[in-house]
């Protein structure tokens, strides 16, 4: 809820706790950080969404898309690019619906 209404605010206390989940192996709680913070909208996401495209796994990625989207971070085209290759399977229609969405 605090992301929803402040998300600027909160960001960063929010991402240093998932971090904190992934480290501690804390999966549901992990998923659920990766729930919210896709549909947050600040620009502190940017860096986090950057950081997922780069050394996230496939569930990361999506939500990077999600963070790309709701967000309209143009700055990371290239990376929503690069997923629109059929060798990413389901992720690769993500993508080509986020660029589309975008105007990329």
């Amino acid at each position: 809820m605090l992301l929803h209404d402040n998300a600027p605010g909160y960001a960063a206390k929010v991402i240093e706790e998932l971090g904190e989940a992934k480290k501690k192996n804390q999966t549901p709680l992990y998923n659920g950080f990766l729930r919210i913070l896709g549909t947050a909208k600040a620009s502190a996401m940017e860096d986090l969404a950057k950081q997922f495209f780069y050394s996230g796994g496939m569930v990361e990625k999506s939500y990077a898309l999600d963070m790309v989207l709701n967000n309209k971070f143009r700055s990371l085209a290239d990376q929503v690019r690069e997923l629109t290759d059929e060798k990413y399977g389901s992720l690769s229609r993500k993508a080509k619906a986020v660029a589309e969405e975008m105007g990329l």
